[in-house]
């Protein structure tokens, strides 16, 4: 569902939507809506849009700015089961944040 920046459904103000189908713009990046799948974004969206459906509700419009979650992820890379242990513990990346595109990262061996 296409949303504004307040989780509002486009066409319907009193309506709100979470999680995987709201399509929002974020304002760290452009203009475009787009869907976030990330195990977070159900929990990010529905404190953001409740405060914007209380405040509808209430004939008001919400204070809260703009829905700008912080990107992050984070993925443990592992030797294939057919690997033998020997190969060693694997690695785990890990960010949160924006990056500028250009930029380089690095993986560190687990502790």
């Amino acid at each position: 569902m296409r949303c504004d920046s307040a989780l509002r459904v486009e066409g319907a103000p009193r309506v709100v939507a979470v999680g995987d189908v709201a399509r929002f713009a974020d304002p760290r990046y452009d203009a475009t809506a787009r869907r976030v799948e990330r195990w977070c974004i159900p929990t990010d969206t529905a404190g953001h849009a409740a405060r914007t459906l209380v405040a509808a509700l209430a004939g008001e419009e919400s204070d809260a700015p703009a829905f700008a979650p912080l990107p992050s992820f984070w993925s443990d890379q592992r030797p294939p089961a057919a690997v033998p242990r020997r190969a060693g513990p694997g690695r785990r990346g890990a960010a949160a944040g924006g990056r500028r595109p250009g930029t380089g990262g690095r993986l560190l061996p687990d502790r």
